[in-house]
């Protein structure tokens, strides 16, 4: 079963947006989880930050940074990133959403709750409920979230002031070295919108030759009208449909791929145990294996090195957390992040 997903950050494709201070939201939300092999620093972000997009994530990295230290109670956040951007955290934020309102990708519930955090004043130039045009149930709760969350009566909260732009089409980025502003078609005039950092939320691709090339080999996702790639080979998820989808697409997916399973085993197409299973795999990949009951080790582990208002304390290092899930009585117990 292929069901991977896909880490690289779809690049902007405006001029400018290769400058310094441009970061992809996979490698930022990667820093905050302590995904192993991303960089150790959260990188500067400074005082105007230009998020560009307007699904889920977008509103993921929005909602970080409109958080205060309180709201990370019982996470498990990086601490050392989140001790970087509270040094310094953000005055002023503008998302940047090609699409209109009603048929943004974000997830109604998600602005709901971003609508409930005592954090920010939000504001929409332009937004109008009414005149939105939703057409369906889906649409008409995004609307309602975002009125409610730019509503002008909404309470006055500590924090950053948040721009929401709908229909904004980027153009380019400009600065010499690093960002310095955005260009953005907004209501058919060229609006110029400062930035000390820009943050792009526009989707992802394969990250590596491995993932690529059993893409490659077995179709592009996009084009996949079935989870079944071959004898006793199957994809879902991102794997098979794209970058595209949160959790529930992906569970729906996924029930649909193991009904494709059964139909095949009922069928005989597919034998049961006819496979070798974890004996057929190489010795390099058994060896970064772990079973379930060593990740529970882990687990173990890291909540117990959990600091105050922390439910764990991620390790950041391979080999160490391999060594861990395997109660290895020779690794040090305490590895630094």
């Amino acid at each position: 079963m292929l069901a991977s997903g896909l880490a690289g950050d779809r690049a902007l494709d405006a001029p400018g947006g290769g400058l310094k201070g441009v970061h992809g939201s996979g490698a930022l939300t990667r820093l905050l989880n302590s995904h192993p092999g991303e960089r150790p620093a959260l990188p500067e972000l400074g005082t105007d930050i230009v998020i560009i997009g307007g699904g889920n994530v977008a509103i993921d990295v929005l909602r970080f940074l409109v958080k205060d230290r309180g709201g990370y109670a019982a996470s498990d956040i990086a601490d050392h990133a989140l001790d970087d951007y509270l040094s310094r955290p953000a005055e002023r934020i503008s998302l940047l959403n090609r699409s209109s309102a009603a048929r943004a990708k974000s997830d109604p519930q998600m602005l709901k709750e971003l609508a409930a955090l005592e954090r920010a004043h939000y504001s929409a130039p332009g937004f109008d409920e009414a005149a939105s045009g939703a057409g369906d149930r889906i649409s008409e709760a995004r609307l309602a979230a975002f009125a409610e969350l730019t509503d002008p009566e909404r309470a006055v909260y500590p924090g950053p002031e948040v721009t929401i732009r709908f229909e904004a089409v980027p153009i380019r980025l400009l600065g010499n070295d690093r960002v310095e502003a955005v260009e953005a078609a907004i209501d058919g005039e060229i609006v110029r919108i400062p930035a000390t950092s820009v943050i792009t939320a526009i989707g992802f691709t394969p990250d590596g030759d491995l993932l690529t090339g059993l893409l490659d080999e077995h179709g592009a996702p996009e084009q996949a009208r079935t989870g079944r790639v071959g004898a006793g080979l199957y994809r879902t998820g991102w794997a098979k449909r794209g970058p595209q989808g949160a959790i529930p697409e992906n569970r729906a997916c996924a029930k649909e791929v193991a009904d494709e399973i059964l139909a095949d085993l009922e069928s005989g197409e597919l034998t049961a145990g006819s496979a070798p299973g974890y004996d057929a795999l190489p010795a390099e990949l058994r060896e970064r294996a772990i079973s379930y009951e060593d990740w529970l080790n882990l687990e173990r582990h890291e909540r117990e090195l959990a600091g105050p208002d922390r439910v764990r304390r991620k390790l950041t290092d391979t080999r160490a957390m391999i060594d861990i899930a395997r109660a290895d009585s020779s690794v040090e117990r305490n590895p630094q992040q």
